[in-house]
Formats: structure tokens, C-alpha cells, sequence
């Protein structure tokens, strides 16, 4: 089995959780044309408006130092923040400083014979959080026969790849958003920010967009976030449509079932109450009955609130 850096892993895996559910709201009542429209017209801006700055740090291992062919951290630094200064978003008179710092490894894979690039860290200014994590494998297709120097290359261009489209999503407008969700030449983490985005700024007016990512065949992820964004934005429509995502993913036992479970307890509405019970007594995993109840317990609190 292929090695990986257990922090970088640690690293991703909170982050992606964050992305992901990041706790999903109470369905709200439908809102009345008055409430949609303030809806509609409050958030259309972006959540952070202008370009950023940004003031990076790149902390490289002694390996890194010690390896023949690997660009040490000064480089990687230059090299980061001049691919940032090349995009919109960046500017190096940007009026919001972005700080951060930057992991960076290169390590030999003995098992396998190859080497291992590592690029993990985060950029931070009091209204916007990036993260990003590169983990590249020289055993990998696409790394393969490669001179080191060109995998930190890559992995710098992965990276910097990662908080543009952090940046593009919470710096755009709702218009922005809605085309990202819409293209599907955009890559998944950007519509899956994008999700992330819309629902965060409770943007009623893209639901029937977010509809269409309940659909099989959508990956798996985005649909699991569509699910909890349509919920946190009251959108009781989509209940069966919801409640059939759970089914495909206890079918095929996907890991991703759980935390539907939880999406559906923020739902409530009779049909998940009924699905809900059925799990929370028949299910053959015990950890997954109790998941089912505790998301009982919260659907029936949402149906008994008027």
C-alpha cells in the first residue's frame, strides 16, 4: 500500500469534513415573496469583495534540503505566490492580506521504490479561510519517470490551483456561483464550494440548480452536499428526491450514508420520520440504529415545531 503522510492526511480530512456538512440548518418555512426577494437581493454581492494580497511562508524538512534535484523553500515560495499574482483574484496591492504558511516534504517511498511530494498548508485574513493539500507519488501514472523537479513544479501548480478556486468562489457574486455549479467542465471542488457557498449565503433562488445534483450518477459528494444545502435552505420539495439519495447510498453501503442520516433529522417531515424508524429499528449495524435515532429524535422535534 502506497505511503502517505499521516498529517497532511489529517490535514485533508478535517478540511474536506468542514466542506462538506459543516452542519446543516433547520428547514425553514417556505418564504414569502417579500422574505425571497430580501433573500435574492442581499447576498448577489460577493461575500468578500476585492483582490488579495498575500504574505506566504514555506517551511521545508531537512529531506528537502538534504535531496539532490528538490527546489528548496525560497523557491517554492517565489514560486506560489508569483502563480497567485497571476490570476484575478491576486494582487500584490490587494486590499485583503492573506497570510499563511507552507508545508513542504519530499520523502523516499523504500517499498515502492519511488518518492513522495508533499504540500500542505493555509491562508488566512479575517474574512476568508484556504486551505489546500498536495500529496503526489512518483509510482503514480502521472508522476512517473519524472525529474523531481518537476513534481514540486506540479504539485506548486496543484496547490496554488486549489486556493484560486477557493478564492474565485467566495469572491464571486451569486451569478458566479450559479455558472461554476452549472459547468461541468468546472472541476469538483470548485462546484463543490460552490454548493458549500450558496447555501451559506442562503441563496433561495439557485434550489431548482442544486435539485439537479440529487440525480444518480452525480458524484457522490456533491450530492451529498446538494442534499444538506437544499435542506439549510428550507427546501421541503426535494424531500423524496432526498430521501431516495439515502436509499442508493445504503444500498451500495457507502460510508457517505451516515452523515445523510443526519441530513435527513434536519428534513423531518412525515415520509423521512417513517424511513427514519424503519432504520432505527431494523437496521444490522448498531453505530448506524443509533445514528437513525438520534436523527429520529430531531425530525419529530421539527414536526412539533410549529
Amino acid at each position: 500500500m502506497m505511503r502517505r503522510d499521516h498529517r497532511y492526511r489529517l490535514f485533508m480530512l478535517a478540511a474536506a469534513l468542514l466542506l462538506l456538512l459543516g452542519g446543516c440548518d433547520k428547514p425553514a418555512d417556505s418564504p414569502s415573496e417579500e422574505q425571497s426577494q430580501t433573500q435574492q437581493d442581499a447576498p448577489n454581492t460577493p461575500r468578500v469583495e476585492g483582490k488579495f494580497s498575500v504574505t506566504l511562508k514555506v517551511s521545508g524538512t531537512a529531506e528537502v534540503y538534504q535531496r539532490e534535484g528538490a527546489p528548496k523553500p525560497e523557491e517554492v515560495e517565489k514560486r506560489l505566490v508569483d502563480a497567485l499574482y497571476a490570476t484575478d483574484p491576486f494582487a500584490a496591492d490587494g486590499a485583503r492580506a492573506l497570510e499563511g504558511t507552507v508545508t513542504y516534504d519530499v520523502k523516499s517511498l523504500p517499498d515502492e521504490g519511488g518518492t513522495e511530494v508533499v504540500m500542505f498548508g493555509a491562508l488566512n485574513s479575517p474574512d476568508a479561510n484556504f486551505n489546500a493539500g498536495v500529496n503526489n507519488q512518483s509510482t503514480d501514472e502521472q508522476w512517473k519517470n519524472l525529474p523531481l523537479a518537476e513534481m514540486v513544479h506540479g504539485a506548486i501548480d496543484q496547490f496554488t490551483s486549489q486556493i484560486i478556486t477557493q478564492a474565485r468562489v467566495v469572491g464571486g457574486d451569486a451569478a458566479t456561483l450559479l455558472a461554476i455549479l452549472e459547468n461541468e467542465e468546472e472541476p469538483e471542488p470548485a462546484r463543490l464550494m460552490a454548493i458549500q457557498e450558496m447555501r451559506e449565503r442562503k441563496l433561495v433562488q439557485d434550489i431548482p440548480a442544486l435539485r439537479k445534483y440529487l440525480q444518480s450518477g452525480t458524484p457522490e459528494k456533491l450530492r451529498l452536499a446538494a442534499a444538506a444545502a437544499l435542506v439549510s435552505l428550507g427546501d421541503t420539495e426535494s424531500r423524496t428526491e432526498i430521501l431516495e439519495v439515502a436509499e442508493e447510498l445504503s444500498r451500495e453501503r457507502d460510508p457517505r450514508y451516515v452523515p445523510m442520516l443526519h441530513i435527513l433529522g434536519d428534513l423531518g417531515g412525515d415520509e423521512v420520520i417513517t424511513y427514519l424508524e424503519a432504520v432505527a429499528e431494523g437496521h444490522a449495524a448498531p453505530a448506524v440504529r443509533d445514528v437513525a435515532a438520534e436523527a429520529l429524535n430531531k425530525a419529530r422535534r421539527a414536526n412539533a415545531t410549529p
